[in-house]
């Protein structure tokens, strides 16, 4: 079964009420119920923000106007990839010479096992889905490299279609993703951000054998179809598809 990096609990319950707090401005409800237990899941850990918001919950409902109660759940780290350096020429030496990749034509290298988890880097960052009445419709964004108690701190609140394509993508990954067991593997699930190309993805590492699986979250439409569907992509494909697509301008 796949997992999200562990997140401090405490970290978690004081963004649910840094968030409940700016969400109160909005009309939301006081108060913050205590964090789930451990036992709801790893990735799943979070804090309950109490209260209601009419905009969020029109969101989540597609036009609803009842007021329901806000959740924060998931939290994953966000990485980033720079994809400039899947088409950087190969220097001499180090793992282009041992891939046989020619001076001229490096991003051989690129596609080898492991070059996904050689290549992309924290941002030091972390991504809060926010549910309304059971539905996705918000995120939050927050600072702190491990999480901490004393180092969380809030940078963002998202009401953004993102929340849904993200809840889309756990759903898939929950219900494909084999339960854990002898010979199983458990990968870590991380956002992956590749800002040139305005895609967001899951990145699945397997971390014992160091290799990376991708599943698409969002991408704009002219990202070539392969990669769009619900399904994993190995790192060959999937920077493949980052090769074959055009750059945003200014962002290349």
């Amino acid at each position: 079964m796949a997992h999200a990096d562990q997140v401090s609990r405490s970290a978690l319950a004081t963004l649910a009420a840094e968030i409940g707090e700016l969400l109160d401005g909005a009309g939301l409800g006081e108060g913050v119920a205590p964090a789930p237990p451990a036992a709801e899941g790893r990735r799943r850990a979070g804090a309950r923000v109490a209260g209601t918001r009419d905009a969020l919950s029109a969101d989540a409902a597609g036009g609803a106007r009842e007021s329901e109660a806000a959740e924060l759940v998931e939290t994953f780290a966000v990485w980033t990839l720079d994809a400039r350096a899947l088409l950087a020429p190969a220097r001499g030496g180090g793992a282009a010479r041992k891939s046989g990749a020619k001076k001229s034509g490096g991003v051989k290298s690129a596609a080898k096992p492991g070059a996904l988890k050689a290549l992309a880097r924290p941002t030091g960052r972390w991504h809060h889905q926010i549910k309304v009445g059971g539905r996705a419709a918000a995120f939050a964004r927050s600072s702190g490299p491990k999480l901490k108690l004393d180092s969380a701190s809030l940078r963002g609140l998202f009401v953004a279609p993102l929340a849904r394509k993200i809840e889309a993508a756990v759903v898939w990954i929950d219900e494909n993703e084999p339960d854990a067991r002898d010979g199983v593997r458990d990968p870590v699930v991380r956002l992956l951000a590749v800002p040139s190309r305005q895609l967001h993805a899951f990145w699945l590492l397997d971390e014992r054998e160091g290799t990376s699986e991708v599943i698409v979250v969002d991408a704009p439409a002219r990202f070539d179809s392969a990669g769009r569907g619900r399904r994993l992509l190995g790192e060959s494909e999937f920077f493949e598809l980052l090769r074959r697509s055009r750059p945003v301008r200014g962002l290349d």
